[in-house]
């Protein structure tokens, strides 16, 4: 049996390794600004670090990367978004599934085109849509389960991937799904991000945690697991954390060059970004 001193050197030596691991866990810069906000929704930046939210009415508000409030825009459609997408900065897409519907936008909130998914010669459910390159758009389309892109101007089926016989053990709760550089990245819930090429061809899995939408940033995704925001690099899939404060459930996240962007059931957060996150 060690002796009483033994014991509290043991102690000692645990309390200065905890403090130690500590201590080198990157916590995030204090918050740069915040914004009360009427039932916000969804969250999208462009790579200008502009800031697109959405209320429960489909309304849209575009907010600098200081916190200036420079456009809103009140859709055709008075319905919650699905999709909200500003990634291709020339180019805002929204989709409603509730409508079946969706539009694009210029970087000004100008509409340039709206369309109905039955308009284009689809007959299921489409309960997640998003914008591709080339006039393309991907859908899942929960009548058959399958992962489709169509030519937007066309209506023509141009790739059809059946998801149950390609992941028989999967929910097929689709989250979302985005394409980024060429890549086709499918959230499903409570299950990690599934991976495709441009031709829908399945690549692989990346585990995240838990349902909220993930963010996609160059070779990275983030997402949220307690208070932490995780970076995962979908190449090497090696993870880092970065320790946020106690916050509020934390419904929706997006990241600028120069800032996190966070958003509970009323707020709006902005913080810093660390130059090495």
């Amino acid at each position: 049996m060690p002796s009483n001193l033994n014991k509290v050197a043991i102690l000692i030596f645990i309390l200065i390794v905890g403090v130690s691991i500590r201590g080198h866990l990157q916590g995030i810069p204090k918050k740069a600004w915040q914004l009360e906000l009427h039932r916000p929704d969804k969250l999208s930046v462009d790579r200008r670090g502009n800031i697109f939210v959405s209320d429960q009415n489909g309304y849209l508000r575009q907010f600098s990367e200081q916190g200036d409030s420079l456009n809103i825009y009140a859709p055709a459609f008075s319905s919650v978004l699905t999709q909200l997408d500003a990634f291709w900065t020339v180019t805002i897409f929204l989709y409603s599934a509730s409508l079946q519907q969706f539009e694009i936008l210029d970087r000004f909130l100008n509409p340039i085109s709206r369309n109905s998914i039955p308009d284009l010669g689809i007959t299921g459910y489409i309960s997640q849509a998003s914008q591709g390159n080339n006039h393309g758009l991907w859908l899942y389309d929960e009548a058959d389960l399958s992962l489709k892109k169509i030519d937007r101007s066309s209506g023509n089926t141009i790739q059809r991937q059946p998801l149950m016989a390609l992941l028989p053990q999967s929910s097929l709760q689709v989250i979302q799904i985005l394409e980024r550089k060429n890549l086709l990245f499918l959230q499903i819930a409570s299950e990690g991000m599934h991976l495709f090429d441009n031709q829908a061809n399945y690549i692989k899995k990346i585990d995240i945690p838990g349902n909220l939408p993930a963010f996609i940033d160059n070779e990275n995704i983030y997402s949220l697991e307690n208070n932490y925001l995780i970076k995962t690099n979908f190449l090497s899939e090696v993870s880092s954390k970065l320790l946020l404060p106690d916050l509020p459930e934390i419904r929706a996240l997006a990241l600028t060059n120069n800032k996190v962007v966070l958003m509970d059931a009323n707020t709006l957060m902005v913080f810093n970004r660390p130059e090495s996150f």
